[in-house]
């Protein structure tokens, strides 16, 4: 029996990552199940279980709508040679302990195709048994073909990553099994927590000085620029969502996956 690698980013949710982490531990895949966490701030480390422990850097070289979508090809490194690969995002969770075992059937089958129910309710893939791109946690991928798909930095990374899977795999097979479905309170990519709008990391003193990833003039790839300033003023900055504290070392921000 195959194993089962979950693959997650996760930067500055505790509480979503909680709920999702109980419900990765909760599965019953006989063949076992690993998880793998890619995590960009040393300050996630605190909240972080899991298997095995990505101590990424933050893309902030890369100026696209989404970098954190490039993560995905650092996790991508992991699973070996004959083993299953699901992705799941740090505010979402897996719909029962038993899901993979209804989804997995077919010894043929190198994709699996299933159901996962997003924020307001709706059932995606949007158009069943037609679609050939695919939501993050729509997918399950034999671990070979996992690997000769890249993520890219912006926005729909999930769709451009399937459409390459969808036309190397040999045999894709769909199964109506709702797998997983978006927490309640979802911030749809943006930086919030269950429970709360931010993280209060109650980690710096308010002099401290940081570093701050920014967007000014829009989020095309040439608007977000690096500021330097107090935590104090940092976490004004968060509170309303126009930025984001990297990391208090300059050496931990902006360098990217080689």
């Amino acid at each position: 029996m195959k194993p089962l690698y979950i693959l997650t980013r996760t930067s500055g949710r505790p509480q979503f990552f909680k709920r999702m982490r109980e419900s990765v531990a909760a599965l019953t895949w006989p063949g076992g199940v690993v998880h793998v966490v890619h995590a960009d701030d040393p300050r996630c480390e605190s909240y972080i279980d899991c298997d095995i422990l990505i101590k990424g850097e933050y893309h902030g070289d890369y100026m696209g709508d989404a970098p954190y979508n490039l993560y995905n090809n650092r996790l991508l490194k992991i699973p070996p040679a004959g083993a299953w690969v699901a992705f799941i995002d740090d505010d979402d969770e897996y719909a029962a302990p038993d899901v993979f075992e209804q989804i997995i059937d077919d010894p043929d089958a190198d994709m699996f195709v299933n159901k996962v129910q997003r924020w307001n309710d709706t059932i995606w893939p949007r158009h069943w048994l037609k679609q050939k791109s695919f939501q993050t946690e729509c997918f399950v991928l034999d671990s070979l073909l996992a690997k000769r798909g890249k993520w890219w930095g912006d926005r729909g990374g999930d769709h451009y990553y399937t459409k390459q899977i969808v036309r190397k795999a040999n045999k894709i097979a769909w199964r109506d099994v709702l797998a997983c479905k978006a927490q309640e309170g979802k911030g749809h990519g943006k930086l919030v927590d269950i429970g709360g709008d931010e993280w209060d990391w109650n980690s710096l003193p308010p002099h401290e000085m940081v570093y701050v990833k920014m967007y000014r003039g829009g989020h095309g790839r040439h608007a977000a620029k690096l500021y330097r300033m107090s935590f104090a003023e940092a976490r004004e900055i968060e509170k309303q969502g126009l930025g984001r504290v990297t990391y208090k070392g300059e050496e931990n921000v902006f360098k990217s996956d080689k």
